[in-house]
């Protein structure tokens, strides 16, 4: 070749320059030629070679029109990018106009009434439900082509997925792709599709009750390897470069696509013959200076993901996922989820014994050069991330069920319709724990169906996109003035359109909102180590706890917060008026946390506390909150109701949170039904972490009920057992860690 042949600003279109992924390609293309094709999602990060893939099918499929081979294979490559599609109905109008159009271009013996398809594809576009008008169309071509090239087959090639994914219409576009594929015989057997995207659509299509989940081949597009970085180095040029030169290639690569043709193409322009690792490493200080993209790489990884690469970076050798679960403060999922999109972004190798690594070295150049100050991790769990900002919407449902929706979008309202005989056989199920994920889902939908009608639904929508599109989350405040409707799990609440329960979604933060006025001097001042009373009381005469083991459990959970001095508790089993009005006097605490029982009585909440005689003494809420008059330093009260307390404590629990918070309390968290030991370890290990991070208090209950729900599943409802109560807005209870 007399031309530089390597091109790091667009895919590769020659042939001849597509390097490392001919086993997929072949795999592919000989799937979408067979009988009954199956259909794939393909995913990789940002300039991984998605595309170039694409257009190679695309290439290949076409080379087979042409010589006539049967069946007879119409590509139709949609790039998203540059495509501007409103609904799910110009999806669909698109894709007959390409399907036409191809055909017109390699396949002319075909007559097609272009009218006629024209007439279609306005109608599709405007049509309520385009589908079957769709499958009208897509016969239409089909029956029209057969005389003349026989049995037709139609691959989409869907490039830049996710640029789909904010759309509203978003979930009944994978559901009508999902029907084409398996539910209309006319059209399943004739289409095929591939849709290539980055870690956002693969975290969506992956997501448990996606319609695209368990109908599509995912194939992870993988760096080269070491012999196909060799090969797309030596065979373009001859083999001209020194050995010495081709390993520091290789090196600085890490196998990741964009990078190869980058350091080849500036060694190509600066000449090959003269080339020596000098000269490599000149282009990457170049590189690193030069590009301007930075940040877009960052958003792929996100800020845990920052932390992990930084850890790597720091560490320069394999590093197995326990101890980088320990090193990096954040949740498991995320760190999970960060690794995911480390992987396929290409910055990190994975091996299935030894761990994880960092990549290209010019990525670690460049990380650091940008990012210093992220790469300090350490490994004793110190730093951490902060959580995203919010963009708040507010719902308050009036005593007469009138709804009341705000945010920065405007305001609407609506009426609560709600049938308490279509949930009442579910509610008492959740009581007894006799639960599984769909009966859940279905309590979480009605639920939610009758907090946001139609109007609320689209207003929240409309908030969540401006949230989103300013890499914000969405603050959802809850205020519930009827009594009855107070007393309802709306932490069930479950969005059906994005498969999402809101309770446990890193992207809402979920609370019970009490408008009492909360001024910054109420934000309770506080430094670490957070210090924290846990208060144990089992009187005699009642259902006996554990005392010593639920002092263990919590020791345990926060064994490691403990070991790093982010955390100090003080644990008294004597749980007396005296002795903790004592235990509060003598110590500034940040956190009451109470283990016990609580009873209803005369529609008032109780908890019991023991007298001197070790009898049961029930306290009220008034005499609860008198032990935190005047104190400027507990911000939150924790209400916990252990595995063998009466069923009637989780409801005289959140009914003294209620109260608390009207009486001053920044913040109180009562669980609402009984939780196993290992989810209360689960819980104080979450939320104490996340709180000596100095996140919002609703922000740390989030990330523990998201926790819980990984670790414990959605068959129970552990996940929704925690309900904040809380008057500050901002979430803000302590200032100062």
């Amino acid at each position: 070749m007399s031309t530089n042949p390597y091109n790091f600003t667009d895919p590769v279109r020659d042939p001849r320059m597509f390097y490392g992924r001919e086993a997929l390609l072949k795999e592919i293309v000989a799937n979408f030629c067979a009988p009954n094709p199956h259909s794939y999602t393909l995913f990789g990060g940002r300039r991984f070679g998605k595309t170039s893939l694409l257009r190679a099918i695309e290439r290949q499929l076409i080379e087979r029109l042409t010589i006539g081979r049967e069946p007879c294979v119409i590509p139709i490559y949609i790039d998203l990018n540059f495509e501007i599609i409103q609904s799910r109905g110009a999806f669909f109008a698109l894709v007959i106009k390409r399907l036409g159009e191809t055909l017109r271009a390699y396949l002319n013996q075909v007559d097609l009434d272009d009218d006629y398809l024209h007439q279609l594809r306005i109608r599709v576009e405007t049509e309520h439900d385009p589908l079957p008008l769709f499958e009208r169309a897509f016969v239409y071509i089909q029956s029209t082509a057969f005389p003349q090239v026989g049995t037709l087959q139609a691959v989409l090639l869907i490039d830049e997925s996710e640029r789909i994914l904010r759309q509203p219409w978003a979930p009944e576009l994978h559901s009508n792709l999902r029907a084409l594929l398996s539910n209309r015989p006319k059209v399943q057997d004739h289409l095929g599709i591939k849709m290539a995207g980055s870690s956002n659509f693969y975290a969506k299509i992956t997501e448990e009750g996606s319609p695209l989940r368990n109908i599509l081949i995912k194939r992870l597009l993988p760096p080269l390897s070491e012999a196909e970085t060799c090969a797309l180095i030596n065979e373009p040029t001859g083999g001209i470069l020194p050995e010495v030169v081709v390993d520091e290639v290789v090196r600085q690569t890490g196998g990741h696509p964009f990078l190869i043709q980058y350091l080849m193409h500036y060694l190509w322009e600066a000449g090959l013959e003269n080339a020596d690792v000098e000269t490599v490493r000149e282009i990457v200080d170049h590189f690193t200076g030069e590009r301007d993209d930075f940040e877009d790489w960052c958003e792929g990884i996100g800020p845990v993901g920052e932390q992990i690469y930084a850890l790597l970076c720091e560490r320069g050798d394999w590093t197995r996922r326990p101890d980088i679960y320990r090193a990096v403060q954040a949740d498991r999922t995320a760190i999970r989820k960060a690794l995911e999109a480390l992987s396929y972004h290409g910055l990190i190798h994975e091996d299935r014994h030894r761990g994880f690594r960092v990549g290209a070295e010019m990525f670690r150049a460049w990380f650091e050069e940008f990012k210093p100050v992220v790469s300090k991790s350490k490994p004793d769990g110190e730093s951490g991330t902060r959580p995203i900002n919010y963009h708040d919407f507010e719902l308050l449902v009036t005593p007469d069920r009138k709804i009341r929706a705000s945010s920065e979008q405007g305001e609407e309202e609506g009426e609560l319709h709600l049938d308490m005989n279509e949930i009442r056989l579910t509610l008492q199920l959740t009581e007894r724990g006799n639960t599984n994920a769909e009966l859940l889902k279905g309590l979480g939908t009605k639920l939610y169906q009758a907090l946001f009608p139609a109007n609320i639904h689209a207003h929240l929508r409309a908030t969540t996109a401006s949230a989103e599109a300013a890499r914000c989350g969405v603050r959802l405040r809850l205020i519930m003035e009827p009594p009855g409707l107070s007393a309802l799990p709306w932490e069930f609440l479950y969005d059906a359109d994005t498969n999402t329960f809101l309770a446990n979604s890193t992207q809402t933060a979920l609370s019970r909102y009490i408008p009492v006025p909360m001024t910054r001097r109420d934000i309770r001042a506080a430094s670490l180590p957070l210090k924290i009373l846990v208060v144990i009381s089992s009187p005699q005469g009642l259902t006996p706890l554990d005392t010593e083991g639920e002092e263990r459990l919590i020791r345990q959970a926060l064994t490691k917060h403990l070991t790093s001095g982010q955390v100090e508790i003080d644990v008294l089993k004597e749980a007396t008026i005296r002795n903790i009005n004592q235990k509060l006097r003598e110590r500034s605490y940040n956190v009451f946390h109470f283990i016990g029982h609580g009873m209803f009585k005369e529609d008032k909440g109780y908890l019991i506390l023991a007298d001197q005689d070790n009898t049961a003494r029930p306290v009220d809420d008034e005499t609860f909150s008198n032990f935190f008059l005047g104190n400027r330093t507990i911000g939150l009260v924790i209400l916990n109701a252990c595995q063998s307390a009466a069923t009637s404590s989780h409801q005289a629990f959140v009914g003294m949170a209620f109260h608390l918070v009207r009486r001053g309390i920044p913040a109180v968290i009562a669980m609402q039904y009984s939780i196993a030991d290992t989810t209360a370890q689960l819980f104080a290990d979450e939320l104490y972490r996340t709180l000596s991070l100095g996140w919002p208090v609703d922000a740390a209950i989030q990330a523990t009920r998201n926790a819980i729900s990984m670790e414990v599943g959605l068959d129970q409802p552990d996940f929704a057992t925690p309900v904040l109560f809380m008057r500050a807005r901002d979430g803000v209870i302590l200032s100062g860690l």
